[in-house]
């Protein structure tokens, strides 16, 4: 019906009395839609007094759905007796269909008190077994074919007449109507209401003090997925009480997760980044200390389980050569943690990020200084005409789409490195960092009297091949990062041994490798390695490293073997190891901490604490005597640095960040 002078007209015969009749109209529409354009009013039109209104398809009325079989139901109540008049709305736009039921219902619980007196219930109480849980709630299950069982802990009470349904020892009262684990059965006709494996007898615990809670999260131990609060749940978990207390860290024994990641549709690996919804990859050390399969952790958060899945989930992955894989929920956002777990033995918990299934990733970075800009080749996949890039957090506006898995970008700045990020309109990409690098040449200088010719040997930087050495000592390099490591090599006796090395900077006009540099280098390195100080300080301050006399001596070491015998000295030999020692330590005596500044890349502003002994006499031939060195009291740092050379304190200053202030 969709004419609003299309009326049916019903009638309640039913008296008002203590025990009044209600007119349940059940309505459902034949073609789907949601919106309902039925209303009940009287002869003239208007709404019926009494009139409840429109209840959803939500407790009460949803039993009685499943009792009709009527989908889409929606309930119009009235006390009213005598006729009611049902019209679509004068705006209804389709045809309405309805189905009506009219019952005599005392206590107005929807269940219809002739059904209520055949099943040994009371019509006039909505509780019957006064146990909290209405008597439609115990009903509905079995009134709508959802089950055949109409007494759950078959003690011979049927449900709705037993205050505990489901026999676990916790009243149906305390379980109420929740559904925990979402299977479809109420908490108080489930006798495993987490869905955990173990019965809700057995997770109440005998305390007398109420209900078990182990973790202490609010969250009774027959709802908890996760008893004690470690993540694993107790179906995987061999102890469900005692928590997991120890996470392995790197080792020779212990079971070790040292990236994770995914793979883009080139197959290239991708670390510290999934999709929602994607595969994760896991790769690490010793995984065979789980056997053949493990249980993989994944928890968004570190805190308590409880039961919302989309916060953490468990998933049984098999193993084999120290790597895994699994297909993580869609649900997860932002980041999430890994682990994996037996039970009894446990790896590290590994960060990951995830990113939305249709984002881009960036996969690989190659880049490359070409006059006064940068190019960079960037391979990921899901790149459309939509992608954007930011280039150390600046959007750069020459990027050339090549196909879904390339771009070429342009940055018109000379980059020694730094950080790519990628987006497609809103949704994020993930970032990853690169080093730029520029083609250059090198010239070695073999020390007089050397045994070894340029061409046995051949010069590598740390991101290019071995590269030959023409009759001029001339070779090509490829200079990363603005400051770049470089060796040579020599094949003498069938064996190639490091010959030479120098620091090369991209800025350099005509870059050699002799006995200095190679001292300078090996002086440098061992604090670049270690964190002592920064390659590109070590570049900025390479002439003034190799002034320095332990550094000068080290030269002279070197030149003295190379040309004698081919090879760098044996530094096993103590007067040997000596000599490098003592270059290193000057070095370190010099060098600002790496990750600081250093005077030549930033303005300092230098204030005078106190003047040495007047007239200070130190004359150039002593210059290379000079030492610098941080000043202490009572074994604390004072901020300060003491400049000496070995007969006379010159002066101490106070090195001061002009901006900050800070030392």
């Amino acid at each position: 019906m969709n004419n609003p002078d299309d009326v049916d007209v019903f009638r309640s015969p039913a008296v008002p009395t203590a025990a009044a009749s209600s007119l349940w109209v059940l309505s459902y529409l034949a073609d789907g839609h949601s919106n309902v354009e039925l209303s009940l009013t009287d002869v003239d039109g208007k709404s019926t007094i009494g009139v409840l209104g429109i209840q959803k398809p939500a407790g009460p009325a949803e039993a009685l759905s499943y009792h009709y079989a009527l989908p889409g139901v929606i309930v119009y109540a009235s006390d009213v007796p005598g006729y009611v008049f049902i019209r679509p709305s004068a705006d209804a736009t389709y045809p309405q269909s309805y189905t009506v039921r009219i019952f005599s219902d005392a206590d107005g619980d929807v269940v219809p008190d002739d059904l209520e007196t055949a099943l040994g219930m009371s019509a006039s109480l909505k509780d019957t077994d006064a146990d909290s849980v209405p008597d439609v709630a115990e009903l509905s299950m079995f009134l709508s074919g959802a089950s055949t069982i109409f007494d759950h802990d078959g003690d011979g009470t049927p449900d709705w007449l037993d205050q505990d349904a489901d026999g676990d020892g916790i009243s149906d009262g305390v379980e109420a109507e929740r559904d925990s684990d979402e299977d479809g059965t109420p908490d108080f006709m489930d006798s495993d209401s987490d869905g955990n494996g173990i019965p809700d007898s057995v997770e109440r615990g005998d305390s007398a003090a109420g209900l078990a809670d182990n973790d202490a999260d609010y969250m009774p131990d027959y709802r908890d997925l996760d008893d004690d609060g470690d993540l694993l749940f107790d179906i995987h978990d061999a102890d469900r009480v005692v928590p997991i207390i120890a996470f392995s860290a790197a080792s020779s024994v212990e079971p070790y997760i040292a990236q994770a990641g995914m793979l883009d549709t080139n197959g290239n690996f991708v670390s510290g980044i999934a999709r929602q919804g994607g595969t994760v990859v896991l790769k690490g050390a010793h995984f065979d200390r789980f056997g053949t399969s493990a249980v993989l952790v994944a928890a968004d958060n570190l805190g308590h389980v409880n039961l919302d899945r989309s916060f953490v989930e468990n998933i049984v992955v098999a193993l084999a050569d120290d790597q895994t894989t699994a297909t993580l929920s869609s649900d997860h956002a932002g980041s999430t943690n890994l682990f994996l777990s037996d039970g009894s033995v446990s790896s590290n918990i590994l960060g990951l990020t995830m990113i939305a299934a249709d984002a881009p990733i960036v996969s690989e970075i190659s880049a490359v200084r070409s006059g006064s800009s940068t190019v960079l080749t960037i391979r990921g996949d899901h790149f459309s005409s939509q992608t954007t890039v930011a280039v150390n957090g600046s959007e750069v506006s020459s990027v050339t789409l090549q196909d879904s898995t390339t771009l070429v970008v342009t940055v018109p700045a000379v980059l020694a490195g730094g950080t790519v990020s990628v987006a497609n309109d809103s949704i994020a990409g993930n970032t990853m960092d690169f080093i730029a690098t520029a083609d250059s040449s090198i010239t070695v200088e073999l020390p007089p009297g050397s045994p070894i010719l340029t061409s046995q040997i051949s010069v590598i930087s740390s991101s290019s091949t071995a590269s030959s050495v023409d009759s001029q000592g001339n070779a090509a390099i490829t200079v990363t990062g603005g400051c770049d490591y470089v060796i040579a090599s020599a094949a003498a006796d069938g064996d190639d041994t490091l010959y030479l090395a120098a620091l090369v900077s991209e800025d350099d006009a005509a870059p050699a490798m002799n006995s200095l540099t190679t001292a300078t280098a090996l002086a440098t390195m061992p604090l670049v390695s270690f964190g002592g100080l920064s390659i590109s300080d070590a570049c900025e301050r390479r002439d003034e490293i190799g002034a320095l006399s332990a550094v000068m001596t080290l030269r002279d070491l070197l030149s003295t073997s190379l040309a004698d015998e081919g090879v760098l000295p044996d530094f096993t030999v103590a007067a040997n190891q000596a000599v490098l020692s003592n270059a290193v330590a000057a070095v370190s005596d010099v060098s600002p901490a790496s990750g600081t500044s250093s005077t030549k890349r930033r303005e300092k502003a230098l204030q005078t604490k106190s003047d040495a002994a007047a007239g200070p006499t130190i004359t150039p031939s002593e210059q290379y005597d000079v030492s610098v060195y941080p000043l202490q009291s009572d074994g604390k740092l004072t901020g300060d640095v003491g400049i000496s050379n070995d007969t006379q304190a010159w002066y101490s200053v106070r090195i001061v960040d002009a901006d900050s202030g800070k030392c």
